[in-house]
């Protein structure tokens, strides 16, 4: 079992949970209890990486802008994937187990409990933002470097297909933000095919703005690596 290092920048908080690490077994048969006088977030964005491990980026002059946020946040060091490869990594973070899939395969279509429904049936709001993804709701397992298999909301048919979305839908006035949403940056950016650097610079031009923002209104930026050994 890899280890997986989840890099969690929480503005203003300091509050992160484990994005990989999920109970076995259906989610629908469990309820976490309520934290009594634990604050909730207005707004929070997810981000996943991929293939780099703790020492790699940690320290690394590859990554000054994931460094600078590590310094002013919570940095999580023992969490750790299922297995390999991708995508029952990414189907354990969404609805609590892999439901059966254990490789990249694609399609799949899914009618089990996931965070995205749990969300929608309380009266909240989610949306997936992923790089590339050709068009609002589309359900195509590869386009440019967008790969269905890091977007795991895809698979399920009970939410609706409008939560799924081409990253350029990402808002400016982040008031308007989902209470949850997920950032796929495509596979040259999420230091999958391309370096450290590549994906630490995208990072900041992209998604900077939401965290200065995020830092004086009660909402949340977590960084999570998949897989952190090149596979």
């Amino acid at each position: 079992m890899s280890k997986l290092t989840l890099a969690g920048f929480v503005l203003p908080l300091l509050l992160l949970f484990p994005a990989f690490e999920t109970r076995s077994g259906n989610p629908a048969s469990y309820r976490a209890p309520a934290a009594n006088g634990v604050p909730r977030p207005d707004h929070v964005v997810i981000v996943i990486e991929e293939n780099h491990s703790y020492s790699e980026i940690i320290g690394s002059s590859a990554a000054p802008y994931i460094n600078s946020l590590a310094a002013q946040g919570a940095l999580f060091t023992q969490s750790y994937a299922i297995t390999h490869p991708s995508q029952p990594n990414y189907l354990d973070l969404f609805s609590g187990y892999n439901q059966g899939v254990t490789d990249d395969s694609c399609p799949h279509y899914l009618t089990t409990d996931n965070l995205g429904l749990y969300l929608l049936n309380a009266s909240l709001t989610f949306a997936g933002y992923s790089e590339d993804l050709p068009s609002v709701g589309s359900t195509v397992c590869t386009s440019g470097a967008y790969v269905r298999r890091h977007a795991p909301w895809v698979n399920f048919t009970n939410i609706p297909t409008t939560t799924n979305l081409p990253y350029s839908y990402f808002p400016t006035d982040y008031n308007t933000l989902p209470t949850v949403s997920f950032v796929i940056p495509n596979l040259n950016n999420d230091m999958h095919n391309g370096t450290i650097q590549q994906g630490d610079s995208w990072l900041q031009q992209h998604l900077d703005g939401y965290v200065q923002w995020a830092a004086t209104h009660n909402s949340l930026f977590i960084i999570s690596f998949d897989e952190d050994d090149g596979r």
